[in-house]
């Protein structure tokens, strides 16, 4: 997935798309990049919102993470919000 990067216009889904792939290898830090991206070019994007709190989370960042996961919700996308509730 690496080679491809530069080679295309990065977008909302692009960005996406990418942080998100790379979240699901296990290679969390690197996400946060590119879904900290998408989120900055669709602010309203639920799942990359709902994604970066995960990712953050991850990383030990639990107060940024918790502030990702109430915008998540606010968004529509409860689990992570809703997780840290359940302890």
């Amino acid at each position: 997935m690496r080679s491809i990067e530069g080679k295309y216009e990065v977008d909302a889904h692009f960005a996406y798309a990418y942080g998100y792939t790379l979240m699901c290898e296990g290679e969390f830090i690197d996400a946060l990049r590119w879904l900290r991206q998408a989120v900055t070019l669709n602010p309203s994007h639920a799942r990359a919102t709902l994604h970066l709190a995960h990712c953050l989370l991850m990383t030990g960042e639990r107060v940024e993470g918790r502030r990702w996961a109430k915008q998540a919700r606010h968004l529509g996308e409860r689990s992570v919000y809703d997780s840290l509730k359940a302890g």
